[in-house]
């Protein structure tokens, strides 16, 4: 676990009050190392073609999107909030003085940085799983089978806070926040409740990795691994290209074998790579290929391609 870049993470995540954030394209020139809460005076020196800015802090140019409408001309004040996975800042307010010393970090984020230094040690976290198969019996469905897929990863408890957060806004029903892990949990003295040091430890995995990865039961004795992460070329694609999803299925079925599939997301177009297939599957997937395709064209998306890797044992 990258622990630099989890307290990097954390410290944007806790900040007492949102504000505007100004982050750098991954390409341009950084600044020299600085803490996390430092304070800058930046300048807009232009706007470029894509509708981002070029800014300027201590004699250095970034390449950033802002958040508000400004004019070639204008100060800014800026306050680090991460260094990694690319610089971010959040937008403090107009031109005025020279930077500050850097801000104190919270009591919580403190709190938490400690539980990452203490989960670090500990080893990898276990994935997100379900106790019970999500279905009762295979799937006649697939819509309501990828519902049910959905609404097992939404309350296996990796997303409960920001579903508190959804609940106080009137978002949530509180029946649906009940179904989550920790709603079970009676209250206790320590900061993290010991029984969900476990999902504590998968919330900061995912942070750090920008990886989900759930695994279990979808009918009775049928496994599942199933991976959802944002596609680690994000970094070098175009500043305004939509990003690529990943999310990844491997389970063996009792015809066709062990089957691992990638589908890559990208706005509504989708590539779908299956690695590893014995011949019954790689038959099976070519011979329905055009349903396939009628199928995603029916959820909305266009299906550009199929790859098919066989297995080489």
């Amino acid at each position: 676990m990258n622990t630099n870049a989890l307290q990097n993470a954390l410290a944007l995540l806790l900040k007492s009050s949102p504000r505007p954030l100004v982050e750098a394209a991954p390409d341009t020139a950084r600044l020299p190392a600085r803490a996390v809460g430092q304070a800058y005076q930046g300048l807009l020196v232009a706007e470029l073609p894509n509708g981002r800015s070029l800014i300027e802090i201590e004699g250095v140019r970034l390449d950033v999107k802002l958040p508000l409408p400004m004019r070639v001309g204008d100060a800014m004040k800026l306050e680090v909030l991460a260094l990694e996975p690319r610089l971010t800042f959040a937008l403090v307010g107009g031109a005025a003085g020279t930077a500050s010393d850097p801000v104190a970090m919270s009591d919580s984020a403190r709190n938490l940085g400690a539980l990452v230094d203490r989960l670090s040690r500990e080893g990898p976290a276990p994935a997100a799983s379900g106790a019970t198969p999500v279905l009762a019996s295979a799937p006649a469905d697939t819509a309501a089978f990828a519902a049910s897929l959905k609404t097992a990863l939404a309350q296996s408890g990796l997303f409960y806070e920001s579903h508190q957060a959804r609940w106080v806004a009137g978002e949530l029903p509180l029946a649906d926040l009940m179904q989550e892990p920790q709603a079970a949990l009676k209250a206790a003295t320590e900061a993290v409740h010991p029984q969900a040091i476990g999902l504590v430890q998968q919330q900061l995995e995912a942070l750090d990795t920008r990886q989900l990865v759930w695994q279990g039961q979808v009918w009775p004795n049928q496994a599942l691994e199933w991976v959802i992460e944002e596609d680690a070329n994000r970094e070098s694609a175009a500043v305004d290209a939509p990003a690529v999803w990943k999310t990844s299925l491997r389970l063996s079925l009792p015809r066709l074998g062990e089957v691992s599939a990638t589908l890559a997301i990208r706005g509504d177009q989708v590539h779908i790579a299956f690695s590893g297939l014995e011949a019954a599957a790689i038959t099976a997937v070519r011979t329905g290929q055009v349903e396939l395709r009628d199928a995603f064209g029916n959820a909305g998306l266009e299906l550009l391609e199929i790859k098919v890797d066989r297995d080489e044992a």
